[in-house]
């Protein structure tokens, strides 16, 4: 297992997490990943803020969080996309998280359970999330805004999508 408790972290290629490992944002944690980085996941990420210390996902580019690194002004299509797959019944995790300036399929869940809760998602672009496959997926109580294009593409049939507020 991985536990990112204790720092923020740049990502500047593809995160590739292998079968049976756990990734673990804890609060106030910053992730930031340069143009095209996809991070994706065989098994589980928690990424478990709290109302007041989120975990942030977003833009090198981002200067609102941690510190400037970029050069450029933050833009949708920053970075690629979160891609949780799993064989297994094991259930991700994002609680209080933001998430900015992600592309295509920004939140990509196939073959896994995942809640998504209580969170912040804006500025993106596309289908911000892609739930496909044998998925079981839970959405609630989330604020929606600023992104291009719709929301929300569902494949699957057994999900909570409840309580977002979509601007």
């Amino acid at each position: 297992d991985i536990d990112a408790s204790t720092s923020n972290v740049i990502i500047t290629w593809n995160w590739y997490l292998a079968s049976w490992k756990t990734i673990n944002f804890k609060p106030s944690s910053v992730i930031k990943a340069t143009s095209g980085v996809q991070v994706y996941s065989r098994w589980v990420i928690n990424a478990e803020g709290t109302s007041s210390w989120k975990v942030v996902f977003t833009s090198i580019n981002d200067d609102s969080v941690w510190q400037d690194l970029g050069t450029w002004t933050p833009a949708k299509w920053d970075w690629q996309y979160l891609y949780m797959y799993s064989t297994g019944t094991n259930w991700s995790l994002l609680d209080n998280i933001e998430l900015r300036y992600g592309s295509t399929y920004w939140i990509n869940i196939y073959n896994s359970s995942t809640t998504l809760q209580n969170s912040l998602i804006e500025q993106n672009n596309w289908y911000w999330i892609y739930i496909n496959n044998n998925t079981v997926a839970t959405i609630q109580n989330n604020i929606i805004q600023n992104n291009s294009n719709d929301w929300l593409y569902n494949q699957a049939w057994n999900n909570i999508i409840s309580w977002n507020d979509i601007n």
